[in-house]
């Protein structure tokens, strides 16, 4: 008996660090979005559905979690809630700051007042919709604030790519750099070759950023034996830190004389990784 319960004991301990591992921080992450957004979900279930998410740092699910809190009304959850925006907020997330602020105001504590309005200016320098409804309502804008530039939303420099191949024509797991220099507008890309970088496409490339996203897109046409092609070279540069950014590639080709029958017309290729800016 000792035995077979001993037996049972490590296959459920087996089982159970098995199953610690194998947990998809991104899928308990959407769990918790799902549950803190959908009208009359249970706030038990939806605080169950967040705690994982929030302790391992997610800003998102400190601040879903700091609110479904402080919506059960019970004055015991303040503490633990504040203490999720204060995080949440020192991450930079524009709605936990002005949730906080709000909580802090109520409090009507004279010597919190400048933590509250530096808070407020936070979320809406954060862009932060209701913030800045909020800076509308009090008479003041944006502009106002002198909100700091993001030094993230700057890409000059140069970039240094290492990316895989996702979609290829042929089975390719080689791995490749990339060199991409941006000086304001103007915009260089190379390639790797046999001993150094190899300048591709020059002239023709063109920028367009929103923030923290640039895209980098070419055109090009020539002519073989099979007549004129084109291409179009797409790079997309996400930043993640004020170093680094995500780097997607994406090679598309149309043959335009070969006939829509032959299955290489047209082609298109994609790698992605990492790049890093070496200088500025």
């Amino acid at each position: 008996m000792i035995v077979r319960v001993i037996a049972i004991l490590s296959v459920a301990l087996v089982s159970g660090a098995f199953a610690a591992e194998t947990v998809d921080p991104k899928a308990e992450y959407y769990r918790c979005t799902e549950a803190a957004t959908t009208p009359k979900m249970d706030s038990k279930e939806a605080i169950a559905a967040c705690k994982g998410p929030a302790e391992t740092g997610a800003p998102g699910a400190q601040y879903a979690l700091a609110v479904l809190l402080l919506n059960t009304g019970k004055d015991e959850v303040v503490p633990e809630a504040t203490a999720l925006l204060e995080k949440a907020a020192a991450s930079g997330h524009a709605a936990a700051a002005f949730e906080l602020a709000r909580l802090l105001d109520r409090t009507k504590d004279p010597a919190l007042r400048e933590r509250t309005a530096q808070l407020l200016r936070a979320s809406a320098c954060g862009d932060y919709p209701p913030a800045l409804r909020a800076l509308k309502t009090a008479g003041g804008t944006k502009e106002q604030l002198h909100c700091p530039a993001r030094a993230d939303a700057d890409f000059s420099g140069q970039w240094i790519g290492k990316l895989h191949w996702s979609i290829v024509s042929k089975p390719n797991n080689t791995e490749f750099e990339m060199k991409v220099v941006i000086n304001g507008a103007a915009v260089s890309v190379f390639t790797q070759g046999e001993k150094d970088f190899v300048e591709v496409m020059p002239g023709k490339w063109r920028m367009t950023q929103l923030e923290q996203t640039a895209i980098l897109t070419a055109l090009n046409e020539g002519s073989d034996l099979d007549g004129v092609w084109i291409e179009a070279w797409d790079i997309h540069l996400l930043r993640i830190s004020p170093d680094e950014a995500v780097i997607n590639f994406k090679r598309a080709v149309d043959n335009r004389d070969m006939p829509a029958s032959l299955s290489w017309k047209t082609f298109t290729v994609v790698a992605q990784g990492r790049a890093r800016l070496v200088s500025k």
